[in-house]
């Protein structure tokens, strides 16, 4: 069988959706699955290494052309019918609207531009309405992050269920210390954060992730001589520039008590995530919510919105607050520096997260793949 996919999520500085793809392409790669590959994009990108290095028999086809979403309607198509694909998958929400000859399954992560429409680029928004419409209806079935999703899909555009099939994501090994890591120590102190209590919340700064609230909550907590950690415990926030006025508001209120890092290394990352006091999460609207699920991983105890998907991932392992009130993250900051809470939590937070793996992630995706492609003619 030869599948085709699209790639272009890989191109850049990889966040949620390019390391989706990353991880199950670098699975399927461990495994050698015994089908073909071919990886399609309007720009370079680079191979995932365990797939780079197997024997998967694998294509790279890049026709460099801007905007990608030209190339996706226009050179894609031609190139998908000539490899003669089985299946094609879009693991970022699009494919081409130009018949390619081949049944295609299509992920949808989350349905922001439906139900939080003000806090996406106008392009981006504009991408969903018109065309991931069009897509979903057009692609022979749909794979979601989560329960939450699928329900989104149902409920505003009227899609079967059967043609959504539910498919988790994992926790990614690329946090975990190996021989050749630099230490944590030496990190810690190349960060400024020796021997420094914080919490942590990660994020791309835009409208969404809900930063400016939880900057206000930590200036309450911070405020609360009683609390168990407040005014010794800064707050880090990791995270790509984004769009909006949040970077804005963000760089405003930095100093010795908030401090931004940029977007920083996988090391760097995981060392942040192993070190920090709490980890803070409060997202108005995930499709699922990866980064709460790594700080689980490296046994950081987590605080998370109430809202779309994070309790069905996270479950009964983290603390809940409503992310438009300011005053209820600010207490569950409180708690989650309880020392008691936080044995609890990390000891559930870890259990959780082992039963989340990419394995799993991946070979239900080349499952469901296998099963499209067969239709193929």
């Amino acid at each position: 069988m030869r599948i085709g996919i699209d790639c272009r999520p890989l191109s850049s500085e990889k966040t949620g959706i390019g390391y989706y793809l990353w991880e199950i392409l670098n699975h399927w790669g461990k495994n050698d699955i015994p089908y073909e590959l071919i990886l399609y994009s309007a720009l370079d990108f680079e191979i995932p290494p365990q797939l780079a290095a197997s024997h998967v028999h694998y294509r790279k086809r890049v026709f460099r052309m801007r905007p990608a979403e030209a190339w996706m309607h226009t050179i894609l198509p031609i190139q998908l019918r000539m490899d003669r694909v089985d299946v094609y998958w879009g693991p970022n929400y699009a494919m081409p609207l130009v018949p390619f000859g081949a049944p295609s399954v299509l992920t949808v992560h989350d349905m922001v531009y439906r139900i939080f429409p003000e806090t996406m680029k106008r392009v981006t928004y504009l991408h969903n309405r018109y065309g991931l419409e069009r897509y979903v209806r057009r692609c022979n079935h749909i794979i979601t992050d989560s329960e939450n999703t699928k329900r989104d899909l149902v409920g505003f555009l009227d899609l079967p269920v059967e043609k959504i099939e539910v498919v988790p994501l994992g926790v990614s090994g690329r946090f975990a210390l190996s021989v050749n890591s630099v230490s944590d120590d030496v990190i810690m102190k190349n960060l400024g954060l020796e021997q420094r209590s914080y919490l942590l919340t990660v994020g791309t700064l835009e409208p969404r992730k809900n930063l400016t609230r939880v900057i206000k909550a930590y200036k309450l907590f911070m405020q609360d001589q009683n609390s168990h950690c407040g005014a010794d415990t800064i707050l880090v926030v990791v995270g790509a520039e984004g769009w909006g006025d949040t970077s804005a508001e963000v760089r405003r209120e930095l100093g010795e008590k908030i401090k931004y890092m940029g977007y920083v290394s996988d090391e760097m990352l995981g060392a942040l995530y192993r070190h920090a006091r709490g980890f803070v999460y409060m997202s108005l609207y995930e499709g699922f919510g990866l980064p709460p699920l790594e700080a689980m991983s490296c046994g950081t105890p987590v605080l998370v919105s109430n809202t779309s998907s994070l309790p069905e991932v996270v479950e009964n392992c983290g603390l809940y607050a409503d992310p438009t009130r300011v005053e209820d993250i600010a207490h569950q900051m409180r708690r989650l520096c309880d020392d008691d809470v936080q044995v609890l939590l990390a000891t559930a937070g870890r259990a959780r997260a082992e039963q989340m793996q990419w394995g799993i992630t991946a070979d239900k995706t080349l499952s469901l793949l296998c099963v499209i492609g067969e239709r193929r003619g």
